[in-house]
């Protein structure tokens, strides 16, 4: 389960450097009350490595916490790209 958290590791950091660079630069259209999608997204974006670091970091997870966690970072990841695509 580590092995695939590492793997969604690095996409997930390059991605949200990105998002990191346009929300900063573009802030102004990401931040709308009428619309908090956009915002919420932007901050979960942000957040999924440093997620994914403090459970790589946590060595005493069981197998069945690590699993969980595995499954739901790349069931964000997986929803996010297909959002995109729609």
């Amino acid at each position: 389960m580590r092995g695939l958290l590492w793997v969604l590791l690095v996409p997930a950091a390059v991605f949200a450097f990105m998002m990191l660079v346009s929300g900063l630069t573009f802030g102004f259209a990401l931040w709308s009350a009428r619309d908090p999608l956009p915002t919420v997204l932007w901050l979960a974006t942000l957040a999924l490595p440093i997620i994914i670091v403090v459970v790589l970091n946590n060595s005493q997870r069981s197998m069945r916490e690590l699993l969980f966690s595995a499954v739901a970072c790349w069931g964000f990841a997986a929803w996010y790209l297909l959002s995109l695509t729609r």
